[in-house]
């Protein structure tokens, strides 16, 4: 049961957070890691990382099959100096998770590394300062929002492990980038656009979790503390549960009234 908490004690204005969240928190690690959120979550960073820094890796082969040699547009030169204004979007990736969730803001960062993946296999030089537009931005997201979506979800008694466990899935998956490295530079001879389809083909699958996710956060809404995530002192398990505890209770009572 909750802890006994002073009458006058306020807890500023209300929060609601979806029940399962709630009592996700509550669970012992190996509950947590088991979840359906944990799973989700897993796979949802794990294969939108292996699709941003194979991009990453592979910038200046992809750029110069497209015909930039390091001088005219530069785009190699371009591609060091874009991902450096991505703080510009701390406005707009702090409003999503503030106001929208984190269905909305899994669904963003999913289509930004989609189109990015799509863009990718557009041969048109130029248009790549647009791929590395979608790409910073894409990227700039993800990192922005794991942690705050991860100690949200799970708290901080487990956060450590949780992260450190995703951490090491996330870079044994991220191996896969060498074959695909040397598969684009030798077996297509330079060539990544299969693989970039193929990247965007793996994540269009992942809506289905964002769309879980939001329709998650949206039910059986429970009170809590603003800005810590902790329950408030009300019943957690629903009004059929407080009529047997308080039977039990009053029960209790006259047998103890009996006995006395």
């Amino acid at each position: 049961p909750p802890p006994a908490r002073a009458p006058t004690e306020t807890y500023g204005k209300l929060a609601f957070e979806a029940r399962r969240f709630v009592e996700l928190r509550e669970k012992p690690f190996w509950a947590q890691f088991a979840s359906p959120e944990s799973t989700g979550m897993g796979a949802f960073y794990t294969l939108n990382v292996l699709c941003l820094q194979f991009y990453l890796g592979t910038t200046r082969l992809q750029l110069a099959h497209k015909g930039d040699a390091g001088t005219g547009w530069a785009f190699t030169k371009m591609a060091s100096v874009v991902p450096a204004f991505g703080f510009l979007g701390i406005p707009a990736i702090g409003w999503l998770l503030d106001h929208k969730g984190y269905g909305a803001t899994l669904a963003t960062i999913n289509l930004l590394n989609l189109a990015a993946s799509l863009a990718q296999a557009i041969p048109s030089l130029r248009f790549q300062a647009v791929t590395l537009i979608l790409w910073t931005y894409g990227r700039f997201f993800l990192y922005t929002s794991y942690f705050t979506i991860f100690g949200a979800l799970f708290g901080f008694r487990h956060f450590g492990r949780m992260v450190a466990v995703d951490n090491c899935v996330n870079g044994a998956v991220g191996l896969v980038q060498l074959p695909l490295t040397s598969w684009g530079l030798h077996g297509l001879g330079g060539d990544f656009t299969a693989v970039n389809l193929i990247q965007a083909a793996v994540l269009l699958p992942l809506f289905a979790f964002c769309w879980c996710m939001r329709r998650w956060e949206r039910e059986d809404l429970v009170p809590i503390r603003p800005a810590e995530g902790e329950a408030l002192p009300v019943n957690l398990l629903g009004p059929r549960a407080e009529r047997r505890a308080r039977f039990v209770e009053s029960l209790e009572k006259r047998l103890a009234g009996v006995v006395g």
